[in-house]
């Protein structure tokens, strides 16, 4: 069975796992016939072009120094050569208001995005995942809130009785 997938039009997120040339797709897929679907490898060519495959590229490096990796300014809509662009999460806590921790996911899939909590940065617990491959949150803990914006694609956790030092992040993994 042959199958095409344009991503400008086709927002599943369960996208076939490996496009392969029908007659029909071979005009569509051209040098890109029968890759597996990779999301971050074609976010990575569309911002670094020529440069894709070098180490300034690469998921974990910071090219703008901005301390956002390129997989997070995958996730969140920024732009790794501008540190002008950095998208971070929101947080908000003051005692005894609830603690809170946003951001908004521009990818629907092609990562998975764990959100963690710490008292003292050594130890993390995570509150919830999104896999890789997209679809709904899934809660570990039972202390939060989760909200999703349907339409926007906003995610906020939302914690009440926290302790007075609390801190937060989005692990993001391919």
């Amino acid at each position: 069975m042959n199958v095409s997938y344009n991503p400008a039009t086709d927002n599943t997120a369960n996208p076939p796992g490996l496009l392969s040339t029908s007659p029909a797709a071979t005009s569509y897929l051209g040098e890109n016939a029968n890759h597996a679907y990779d999301p971050f490898g074609d976010w990575q060519q569309a911002e670094f072009g020529a440069e894709a495959g070098l180490p300034i590229a690469a998921p974990n490096a910071d090219p703008d120094g901005d301390e956002i990796s390129n997989l997070v300014e995958f996730v969140l809509g920024g732009d790794p050569q501008d540190s002008d662009s950095a998208p971070t999460p929101t947080v908000s806590h003051t005692n005894p208001s609830p603690f809170s921790f946003a951001f908004t996911p521009v990818i629907e899939n092609g990562a998975q995005l764990e959100i963690q909590i710490s008292g003292d940065l050594s130890i993390w617990t995570t509150l919830s995942t999104r896999p890789a491959e997209g679809g709904d949150w899934i809660a570990h803990t039972t202390v939060h809130e989760l909200n999703i914006d349907s339409e926007s694609g906003a995610v906020e956790v939302t914690m009440s009785g926290t302790a007075v030092k609390i801190f937060a992040r989005l692990q993001v993994t391919l």
